[in-house]
């Protein structure tokens, strides 16, 4: 997981040194994402990309990120379920990040992200509504 934020956190940083705006960054950050989503050597199956969405708007929007992450915590610990946490999470970030002000390009880059990771999750979502999705914590069988 850790690896994971620090891919999509090293995309955002190396793009901010080569440009001066914030677009290209925001652009380095979500094909992060998607690459870890979606990564070519890997059939194009890969992780749901919450925690590499976590370490691109670590530089992006910090604030926007903190309140994500609380949001994230609250969630699983009252539901126990991962996939409600990440979804709720990945919302409040696109929340919080409009309205704290953050520059357009990052607000637009928030919204894109939770809606990929939203759509990621339309398998946990689906399982969430059904009753069948595993709880932190619940055995296998």
């Amino acid at each position: 997981m850790c690896l994971d934020a620090l891919k999509g956190l090293l995309a955002v940083l190396v793009a901010q040194r080569l440009t001066s705006g914030p677009a290209t960054p925001v652009a380095a950050g979500l094909a992060s994402v998607i690459g870890h989503i979606y990564p070519v050597w890997l059939g194009f199956r890969g992780g749901k990309g919450v925690a590499t969405a976590a370490g691109v708007f670590a530089v992006l929007a910090p604030t926007a990120l903190a309140v994500a992450s609380a949001v994230f915590v609250a969630g699983v610990w009252t539901t126990r379920y991962i996939s409600a946490g990440s979804v709720a999470g990945a919302t409040a970030l696109a929340v919080t990040a409009a309205a704290s002000g953050a520059e357009p390009a990052v607000v637009v880059g928030s919204i894109v992200a939770a809606l990929i990771i939203v759509h990621r999750h339309r398998a946990n979502l689906a399982r969430l509504l059904s009753g069948t999705e595993r709880r932190v914590g619940q055995r296998l069988f």
